[in-house]
This record gives C-alpha cells, sequence and structure tokens, in this order.
C-alpha cells in the first residue's frame, strides 16, 4: 500500500508522458502488475480527457459519423483478441477511444444529445468514487436498518422514487452474503447522486443513483471499463442507475438481470 501511494501521488505526471528515467520505469512496471493503481490511472486518464474535450471541442464533419460507425463496427470484431488495459502501452489507444467517444457524443445512440455529456462525466465520477472504496478511502454517511427505510430516505433526499436490491434475493442469487452498508450524498458537476454501499461477500459494489432525464438505453449498458472493474448504466423512468464492481461484465449482467431487475 506504501508502494502504491507513493506511485499515485505522480499519476497525473505519469499519464501526461512527463516522468522520466528510472522513476518513470518504475512507475511502468508498477501500473502493469497492479490492478487498482492501472484502475487510478485510467480515472486520471479520463478526467483529462473530458476536461480537454469540454474546453475546446472541434467541428464534427457530416461524413464523420458514417466513417466512426464503419470503425467501430471493424474494431468490434477484432475485440475478442484486445487484453483489458494495461498500462502506459496501452494509452496512446485508450486516449483516441475515449477521445472518439466524447467527441461523438451527438451522435450517440443510447444517450443523445446533451446527455451524453452527462453520461460520460457521471461514468468517470462513479470509476474514481469505486476506486476509493476499494482503497478503504470512502464509507457511507448514513446507515439504516434494512432497504425499505434507506430508499425511502434516499427518495425524499433526491426528490424521486428510488429503487434498491432486495437483500434477500440478491443473497440468493449470487449464493453469497449480501450486505447493505449505508450510503452518502456525491457532488457531481451541478448535480447531487447517491451512492449506496454494498458488499458481495467481501466485495465492495457501489450502487450511484443519478437524478437526471434518462437516454433511450433498453437494459443494462457496460459504461467504461479498466483492468479490475467495471462501470454499467441503467436508465429508468426519472432516473439513471450505475453500478461499480469489480466483477466480470458476463457476471454482473446475469446478477442484475437476476437480482435487480423487476420480476414478471
Amino acid at each position: 500500500m506504501k508502494d502504491c501511494m507513493r506511485y499515485r501521488e505522480r499519476l497525473h505526471e505519469w499519464v501526461d508522458g512527463e516522468l522520466e528515467g528510472s522513476f518513470g520505469e518504475e512507475v511502468d512496471t508498477h501500473v502493469s502488475l497492479c490492478p487498482k493503481c492501472a484502475d487510478a490511472a485510467k480515472a486520471v486518464e479520463h478526467i483529462k480527457l473530458l476536461v480537454k474535450a469540454k474546453a475546446q471541442r472541434p467541428r464534427v464533419p457530416e461524413d464523420l459519423e458514417a466513417r466512426v460507425r464503419q470503425s467501430i463496427a471493424i474494431a468490434a470484431g477484432r475485440q475478442h483478441s484486445y487484453p483489458r488495459w494495461t498500462g502506459r502501452k496501452m494509452l496512446p489507444f485508450a486516449i483516441a477511444a475515449a477521445f472518439l467517444f466524447v467527441l461523438l457524443s451527438s451522435f450517440n445512440h443510447f444517450f443523445p444529445g446533451q446527455n451524453q455529456d452527462l453520461h460520460a462525466m457521471v461514468s468517470t465520477h462513479v470509476f474514481d468514487s469505486h476506486l476509493r472504496s476499494v482503497n478503504g478511502e470512502a464509507s457511507p454517511e448514513w446507515r439504516f436498518d434494512g432497504s425499505e427505510k434507506m430508499a425511502a430516505f434516499m427518495a425524499k433526499e433526491l426528490g424521486t422514487e428510488v429503487r434498491l436490491f432486495d437483500l434477500d434475493r440478491l443473497q440468493d442469487c449470487i449464493g453469497e452474503t449480501a450486505t447493505l452498508q449505508g450510503v452518502s450524498f456525491e457532488q457531481c458537476g451541478d448535480l447531487r447522486i447517491a451512492k449506496v454501499f454494498y458488499l458481495l461477500g467481501q466485495e465492495p459494489l457501489s450502487f450511484f443513483i443519478c437524478p437526471s432525464s434518462p437516454g433511450e438505453i433498453d437494459g443494462l449498458q457496460c459504461a467504461m471499463e479498466g483492468r479490475n472493474l467495471a462501470v454499467f448504466c441503467c436508465p429508468s423512468e426519472s432516473v439513471c442507475y450505475y453500478f461499480a464492481t469489480s466483477r466480470e461484465p458476463e457476471e454482473f449482467q446475469k446478477i442484475f438481470q437476476d437480482c435487480f431487475s423487476p420480476q414478471k
């Protein structure tokens, strides 16, 4: 942990390529071997990209959408051969992909118009906030005896109805202990969002509720993926739910479908 803190203090410089010499090589090696620091670097990278894209957004040529969709289709066919993000050697590709993601926000099918900027901002916030939970740097402000009391409190605070996991159902479908630890409220830009702290076994699951207008997305989608964690999103009628977890995407998709989606 001491080594991690030493390297994380310099991640902003490392992401910008400003660390040279032996220490820069040390950070290269550490980030390639430490999933938590790799994801911390990914969070730094996303924040820098969002700030840059907001400050200077170029005009998009009319034919760019078609060319980008063609490129995405080609990349999707090769996706199985790419490793998960592992450090500095993947930065050029990651930066290009993330910048393109922000640049083409107005063309996004799932979150049209200005919602795409909001979605990118919240996804980045969720990613970074979950890292703080994993590292023991965040804890809930409010604790309740049961999901119903907490949901009622959150609905009052956010001004809209919210839905939480049913703990009994969650434990049944994952086959291990599920614990509801509490909730905190965080500021993300102009939005006040709720962060619910769960433990699935010994592993934290961060569940965020954003009181924003939903996009056109249907069901659960992976919004951002690091080396050792992923962020998922699912809009409902009045809020957008975000989940940050270290579980594999396929596994969490099943947990969502079996444990959170309304029972038929």
